[in-house]
C-alpha cells in the first residue's frame, strides 16, 4: 500500500494529466491554409528576349539588385505581398491590355492581369504572372517600356 506522500504525488499527476488534456481540447481548430499563405517561388524560364537578364540594357548592377530583391521576396508569402503597397515592396496588379509590348504565349487567355514588382530603388520592374505559388517572370523592365507608368 502506498504511503501518503506517494498518494499525494499520484493525485497531483492525475490532476496535471487532466489539465493537459483539457488545455489540448480547448485549443482552437486551425483554419485551412490557402494558396496565399504559400511562400513565393520565382521562375525565370519564361523571360522574353530583350527583357531578360542577358539583355544589353541589363547591367551587372541591375542584375545584382534583382537578385537581392528576389532573395528578400522569397521569404514572404503571397499574402504578405498583397497587403503591402507597391512602394514598400508589395505588388502592383495591371491588366493585360495595358501592356505596349506583345505578351509571350505562356500568358494564356485565362490570365487577365499581370503582377509587377519594383526593384532598383523603384527604377526597374519585374513583370510576371502567378501559377500556383510560382511567380512566372516574363519581363525585366529596366527602361519602363512595357506599359504606361
Amino acid at each position: 500500500m502506498p504511503n501518503k506522500s506517494e498518494q499525494r504525488l499520484q493525485r497531483r499527476l492525475k490532476k496535471q494529466q487532466k489539465a493537459k488534456q483539457d488545455a489540448f481540447s480547448q485549443q482552437p481548430i486551425l483554419q485551412q491554409a490557402n494558396d496565399d499563405d504559400d511562400y513565393i517561388v520565382f521562375s525565370l524560364k519564361n523571360l522574353v528576349n530583350g527583357y531578360d537578364l542577358k539583355s544589353n540594357k541589363c547591367t551587372d548592377y541591375i542584375r545584382s539588385q534583382l537578385i537581392l530583391k528576389l532573395q528578400t521576396l522569397c521569404c514572404n508569402t503571397w499574402n504578405t505581398l498583397f497587403t503591402k503597397n507597391k512602394q514598400s515592396g508589395g505588388m502592383e496588379i495591371i491588366g493585360k491590355e495595358a501592356f505596349k509590348v506583345p505578351l509571350p504565349a505562356c500568358v494564356t487567355e485565362d490570365i487577365d492581369h499581370l503582377y509587377v514588382l519594383r526593384f532598383n530603388s523603384q527604377n526597374a520592374r519585374l513583370v510576371g504572372y502567378r501559377s500556383d505559388n510560382i511567380f512566372q517572370a516574363i519581363f525585366v523592365d529596366i527602361d519602363l517600356s512595357t506599359y504606361d507608368h
